[in-house]
């Protein structure tokens, strides 16, 4: 039996692709219009506004809301393969030497290096501190039908550069699986797939709709956005292996081709341990960012770990130059929460 949205191969008493994580029975004329199920586009979907006491209404959403409209397609040009970390490190002592700039070289499939931007994300993991802030739950949709919202605290601890606590809240999908510290205001969607994989995505007020993928050059979206893939092996692959070496060889030796995206070579990148990289996508470049593209900088990070069924983690923050210094604190956070899976 063949999986009838992607055509992968299917096994006897496969409950879901390995290659895309569509629902192995899935007829082909429903594949458009099952919410969980990933899908070239993204369709046009509410985004709630919380209100100044969220938990007043039972930890509901308040009544404003803004439109989520993807834009036209996903990025398809994301992403070259990158070496390991140890390579990415020999080759940064190389390229500080000829062209006398400090950073993480980038190399793309020719074996050429530049510098990448001067704009790197840093975590600083050493200097975080626990503060706890008010969690406000945000309109979650779900694969699983008979799924109910989970028991969730109106506070949580999270790690965070000392500073920030007054400025953030922490919003989260209704299970609780991601939690992201993001300016005070801002209003949410999430959904979870059957499969358990998850977004999450964070607009602010004055901004009527939610973006991934690539932007124009002149947008000027702001926004917070997280995925993460659970158990399904083809979409875990496919989003780590623009960034990671190990991610790339698995997905050619499962699905018999390259790494369907490539990283720019605008796009700077740290590698912070094994299982993670930080990465910024500079004004104008669309790269692993989502969104990415536009006049404000993307600044994010992907975890992957080939030794875990939990899947491929990503945020990015999406926020004017004068506010970087927010994306650095809530990518620090992401780091220390989800780094290890």
């Amino acid at each position: 039996m063949n999986c009838a949205k992607c055509g992968n191969t299917l096994r006897d008493g496969d409950v879901f692709c390995n290659r895309c994580g569509s629902r192995a029975e899935v007829l082909a004329a429903d594949v458009t219009s099952t919410p969980n199920e990933v899908t070239a586009t993204t369709s046009e979907t509410e985004v709630a506004r919380p209100n100044v006491d969220v938990r007043a209404t039972g930890g509901g959403l308040g009544e404003n809301a803004v439109s989520r409209e993807a834009h036209k397609g996903k990025n398809l040009k994301r992403r070259l393969l990158v070496l390991g970390s140890a390579l990415l490190i020999a080759l940064t002592v190389v390229v500080g030497v000829l062209v006398g700039e400090r950073g993480m070289a980038h190399t793309n499939a020719q074996g050429s290096s530049t510098p990448t931007a001067s704009l790197a994300p840093t975590s600083h993991q050493s200097n975080l501190v626990s503060v706890n802030l008010p969690l406000l739950v945000c309109r979650t949709t779900n694969g699983v039908s008979s799924a109910k919202p989970a028991n969730l605290p109106s506070t949580v601890d999270v790690m965070l550069p000392s500073g920030f606590s007054g400025r953030l809240d922490v919003y989260s999908d209704n299970q609780g699986i991601m939690e992201l510290p993001t300016p005070k205001g801002w209003g949410c969607i999430a959904s979870i797939g059957a499969d358990g994989s998850g977004t999450l995505e964070i607009a602010p007020p004055n901004q009527p709709k939610v973006y991934t993928g690539a932007l124009a050059a002149s947008s000027t979206v702001q926004e917070i956005s997280a995925s993460e893939t659970s158990a399904c092996v083809g979409c875990t692959l496919g989003q780590a292996c623009p960034l990671f070496e190990t991610a790339a060889v698995a997905y050619q030796a499962d699905f018999g081709q390259s790494c369907p995206t490539a990283a720019p070579r605008e796009e700077g990148m740290t590698s912070v341990g094994s299982n993670v990289v930080e990465f910024t996508d500079p004004p104008g470049i669309s790269g692993d960012g989502s969104p990415s593209g536009g006049v404000n900088s993307a600044i994010g990070a992907m975890t992957y770990n080939p030794n875990t069924n939990d899947g491929s983690w990503a945020e990015t923050c999406v926020l004017p130059a004068s506010q970087h210094a927010i994306c650095f604190a809530i990518v620090s956070n992401f780091v220390a929460s989800y780094g290890s899976k």
